[in-house]
């Protein structure tokens, strides 16, 4: 995990986790037509961050499909920086 303020200020810092949640939604796994197992958890995880310079940030994002050859989900983690 990078923080990207700092990275768009040219600076370099540690990033802790401050914990986290999960929807709890449930879901099911399944193997395809060619037998190859998917677990696609529709869960939304929502995880908090604080860099070394003080900057706040969530992530929101669902697990991706163990499978290599499987792109699910199809989106991007959302990052929302917080004020102090």
């Amino acid at each position: 995990m990078i923080c990207q303020k700092c990275k768009d200020e040219g600076l370099k810092s540690k990033v802790t986790s401050c914990g986290g949640t999960s929807t709890l939604m449930w879901f099911s796994s399944h193997h395809d037509a060619q037998g190859s197992y998917h677990h696609h958890d529709g869960n939304t995880i929502t995880s908090s961050y604080k860099c070394s310079n003080g900057h706040l940030f969530s992530a929101k994002y669902k697990k991706q499909c163990p499978n290599f050859d499987c792109t699910w989900p199809d989106e991007e983690p959302v990052i929302k920086y917080h004020t102090k």
